[in-house]
């Protein structure tokens, strides 16, 4: 019987270990609708306040905090809509937009390290295009949970080696268009207009 109870036992902490998060409230100690003011007390001395405020179709950013993951060198963009002037998105950006080569090793381990904190994705694609003249990748993972979805996107092109590699954090059930595939076709035309 003890061993009946204990093989029950450690399924239990095995299933509870490796499976997926109940919900994530935001990035950190960040949250959905937070002022600029909420987000100094919540990070202090970690914000940088930039000269000039950064404009993302209908977000905006004023703060960011440096940050490393897997080596590299990443900034965190605290997005603000522009009518409320509250915490929409933050997006955890790679520094280095520029690659010969895809990331693909890097996507790899970022995808690991968040299903390592999430569980496994909720949905995936991978795109890759080897055959024509301009090669292309582009990569996504996503993790949906009641408060908060967590994507993690690549997309790479040869012609002008554009290379943009994010995690974004926004709210679930937000109302507004969704940005990713608004930025997915901006940068698919961005690579064409520079061709």
């Amino acid at each position: 019987m003890r061993a009946v109870i204990l093989a029950a036992s450690l399924v239990s902490l095995v299933v509870t270990c490796c499976g997926q998060q109940k919900d994530v409230l935001g990035w950190e100690s960040s949250r959905w609708g937070m002022s600029e003011t909420n987000l100094v007390g919540a990070f202090g001395s970690r914000l940088t306040t930039l000269p000039q405020a950064k404009s993302f179709l209908d977000l905006h950013t004023d703060r960011v905090i440096a940050l490393e993951l897997a080596g590299n060198q990443f900034t965190v963009f605290f997005q603000m809509d522009n009518r409320t002037n509250s915490l929409s998105q933050v997006l955890v950006r790679l520094n280095e937009m520029e690659a010969r080569v895809p990331r693909d090793e890097l996507f790899s381990k970022l995808d690991s390290q968040l299903t390592q904190q999430f569980g496994a994705a909720t949905s995936h694609s991978d795109e890759r295009d080897f055959k024509s003249s301009i090669k292309s990748v582009y990569l996504n993972r996503t993790w949906k949970f009641p408060t908060t979805t967590v994507e993690l996107y690549y997309g790479w092109d040869s012609q002008i080696y554009a290379s943009l590699l994010t995690i974004r954090y926004f709210p679930t059930n937000a109302a507004r268009i969704n940005q990713r595939r608004i930025t997915n076709r901006w940068t698919r035309a961005a690579i064409a207009c520079f061709a």
